[in-house]
């Protein structure tokens, strides 16, 4: 029998392999053969454990993306109503002030800037109707890429 003072050559040499790899599970020769001897169920286990997991999680997905589907429609219509809403009352100011017959020289100059300047606001919003619903949708847009794209980055 023989005894050995330092580390052999070839463990030495495996745990540097392993070390390369990011491997630092295993601190002896003995879990490194135990390893190998189990390696099968061991695989087993990892590749069931993951299946469960993503398992959950379309699960989980399928019961998220109807009610995110849900919140972006609502969020339209709610934004849609709004910015009607808005070109409506802005409508309506014009005709109050075209209606208004007034002799005043400043009163009527008044109303003039106040038609245009409502004017104005109307075109903008009816210009940047489509674009303010984008907006206003875009937390939900990318919640739901974020669940259609299953390379997407998670955070």
């Amino acid at each position: 029998m023989c005894t050995t003072y330092n580390k052999i050559g070839s463990l030495t040499t495996l745990k540097l392999r392993l070390e390369e790899n990011n491997i630092h599970d295993f601190k002896s020769l003995k879990e490194v053969i135990d390893f190998q001897k189990n390696y099968s169920t061991i695989r087993q286990q990892s590749i069931s454990h993951h299946e469960n997991l993503i398992e959950e999680e379309k699960n989980k997905l399928e019961i998220d993306l109807p009610t995110l589907t849900l919140a972006i429609e609502v969020q339209i219509q709610q934004t849609v109503q709004r910015l009607t809403s808005e070109i409506d009352k802005l409508k309506l100011r014009v005709l109050i002030l075209k209606g208004d017959n007034s002799t005043n020289y400043f009163k009527k100059l008044n109303n003039n800037l106040s038609k245009w300047n409502y004017k104005r606001k109307i075109k903008r919003y009816e210009n940047c109707f489509e674009p303010e619903v984008k907006i206003s949708i875009r937390q939900y847009a990318d919640q739901q890429i974020y669940f259609m794209v299953p390379w997407a980055n998670r955070r």
